[in-house]
C-alpha cells in the first residue's frame, strides 16, 4: 500500500491507543479566590447570626435616647416703680449690652434715689409735727401736776369726798403722761429709722462712686483726685453710723413695732379731751409707722443683682427711663444647662418612673459619662422634637422625661445628649 493511504491508519490507531492523564496544578491565590467565593456567603451569615444572638441578650438592660437640653429664660423685673440710674455699670462702656456676660452678684439695675429720700423728708416733717404735739401735751400735763400740788387747808370738811378725787386726778394724770412719753419714744424711734435709712443710701452712693473709681469707669461721675481719696474715709465713717443706729434701734427697750406698742396703752385711765387726743395721735403714728415701713423697703431694694451666671439675650429699658413695678428690665440664659429632656417612645417598651437612673453622655465627648436619676416624668404622649426624632420629617409621639444635669457636666442650653437607661425596661 501506498504512504499516502498509511497516514490516515497510523493517525486513527495513535488515536484509539489509551492516553496517560497528567493535573495541572492550581495557583493559590486562585483557590483562595474560589474558596472565598464558596464559603464567604455562609461564614458572614453566621457571623450575623451570633452577634444578633449577642446583642439580644442586652436588649431588655440599655435603652438610649435622644435629649435637648432645656432652655430657660430668667427675666430680670424691677422691684418697684421709679427712674433708672444705670443698667449694668460694669459694662456700659458697651454700646450693646445683648450677648453680653453677666456673673451672679452683679449689680444689674440701679434706681435713682431721688423719690425716696424725698419720702423720707416727708416723713420726717410728719413726725416733727408729731413730736411738737407731744411736747405740748406733757407740759400741759405738767403744769396742771403742779397746779395739784396746793396744799389744801385742814379745816376742810369734805377732806376724804375732795381726797379721793385728787387721788383719781392723780391717776389719770399718770396715765396719760405715760402714754404721752411712750408716744414721744415712739417718735424718736421713727426719726431714728429716718436717719437710719438715709444713712443706707448715703452709703450705697458713696460705694457706688468708689467701685467705679477703681474700675475707672469713664462714664461714672469725673470726682478729683482728694474727693476720690477721701471715698473709703467717708464709708468708713458711714458704716460706723448705720451700726450705732442698728445697735440703738435693736438695745432701745422698744422692740415691738410703735403700733403694737401704742395700742398696749389702756384708754380707760384717760380723761375724755386726753383719749381723744391720744386717739388721733395714735391714728397718725400708724400711718406714719406704715408708709415708713415702705419706705425702707424700697431704699433697700433700689438695685437689682444677678442670680445666675449667664448671658444677656435681650435688653427691654435703659439709662433716665421711668419703669413700673414689674417691669422688665433684661433676659438672661443661664450659662450651664440644669435639666435635659427626652421623650419615652409610645410604642416602646420602656417605662421610665422617678428615681429611675440614667446615664447622660454628650455626643460631642462619649468618653464621659454622668450618672443622674429621672425627676419627673410627663402626665401625657406629646409629639417628639424633630430633634429627637429618629426621622425627622416622620412624626413620632412620646412620654416626656425630665432629668437634672450634673454640676460638673458643663452643657449649653438646647445641645443634644444623649440618656441611657441602664439596667431597667420596664414598669417600677
Amino acid at each position: 500500500m501506498s504512504p499516502i493511504f498509511l497516514k490516515p491508519i497510523l493517525l486513527f490507531a495513535l488515536d484509539s491507543m489509551p492516553q496517560s492523564s497528567q493535573t495541572i496544578p492550581t495557583p493559590v491565590g486562585r483557590q483562595v479566590q474560589r474558596g472565598l467565593k464558596r464559603w464567604m456567603p455562609g461564614v458572614c451569615f453566621l457571623a450575623m447570626c451570633v452577634v444578633c444572638i449577642w446583642l439580644s441578650q442586652f436588649q431588655n438592660q440599655n435603652t438610649l435616647l435622644i435629649g435637648e437640653v432645656e432652655v430657660s429664660e430668667l427675666v430680670v423685673t424691677s422691684p418697684q416703680t421709679g427712674i433708672v440710674n444705670r443698667i449694668l455699670p460694669d459694662l456700659q462702656d458697651k454700646a450693646d449690652l445683648v450677648y453680653s456676660t453677666v456673673k451672679a452678684g452683679q449689680l444689674i439695675l440701679r434706681l435713682d434715689d431721688g423719690t425716696v429720700r424725698q419720702q423720707l423728708d416727708e416723713l420726717q416733717t410728719e413726725m416733727l409735727s408729731l413730736s411738737q404735739s407731744v411736747a405740748v401735751e406733757l407740759a400741759r400735763i405738767d403744769s396742771i401736776s403742779n397746779a395739784t400740788k396746793v396744799v389744801v387747808s385742814a379745816e376742810t370738811k369734805n377732806a376724804l369726798p375732795e381726797k379721793r378725787t385728787t387721788v383719781d386726778a392723780d391717776k389719770r394724770l399718770a396715765n396719760e403722761l405715760q402714754a404721752w412719753r411712750l408716744g414721744a419714744t415712739t417718735i424718736e424711734r421713727q426719726l431714728k429709722q429716718v436717719e437710719l435709712t438715709r444713712q443706707q443710701l448715703e452709703l450705697r452712693e458713696v460705694e457706688y462712686r468708689l467701685t467705679n473709681s477703681e474700675q475707672g469707669d469713664p462714664h461714672s461721675d469725673s470726682d478729683t483726685s482728694a474727693l476720690a481719696n477721701d471715698l473709703p474715709r467717708r464709708k468708713s465713717e458711714l458704716e460706723l453710723a448705720v451700726a450705732k443706729l442698728n445697735t440703738d434701734l435693736a438695745f432701745d427697750g422698744t422692740a415691738l413695732a410703735s403700733d403694737k406698742l401704742l395700742s398696749k396703752i389702756d384708754e380707760s385711765g384717760l380723761s375724755a379731751a386726753g383719749r381723744s387726743l391720744f386717739r388721733s395721735f395714735r391714728r397718725r403714728c400708724q400711718l406714719v409707722q406704715s408708709q415708713l415701713a415702705a419706705t425702707m423697703k424700697s431704699a433697700a431694694t433700689l438695685d437689682t443683682y444677678s442670680p445666675i451666671d449667664g448671658q444677656i439675650e435681650n435688653t427691654y429699658t435703659g439709662p433716665l427711663q421711668s419703669i413700673e413695678m414689674g417691669g422688665r428690665v433684661l433676659s438672661v440664659i443661664p450659662s450651664h444647662g440644669a435639666y435635659v429632656i427626652g421623650y419615652a417612645r409610645e410604642l416602646s417598651v420602656l417605662r421610665p418612673f422617678v428615681g429611675m437612673p440614667v446615664v447622660l453622655r454628650s455626643p460631642v465627648d462619649p468618653t464621659h459619662r454622668f450618672e443622674s436619676t429621672v425627676e419627673s416624668v410627663g402626665p401625657k404622649i406629646e409629639s417628639i422634637p424633630s430633634r429627637q426624632r429618629v426621622n425627622s420629617r416622620m412624626e413620632e409621639w412620646g412620654r416626656p422625661v425630665r432629668i437634672p444635669i450634673p454640676r460638673e457636666m458643663a452643657v449649653q442650653p438646647g445641645s443634644v445628649l444623649e440618656i441611657i437607661f441602664v439596667g431597667h425596661h420596664g414598669s417600677e
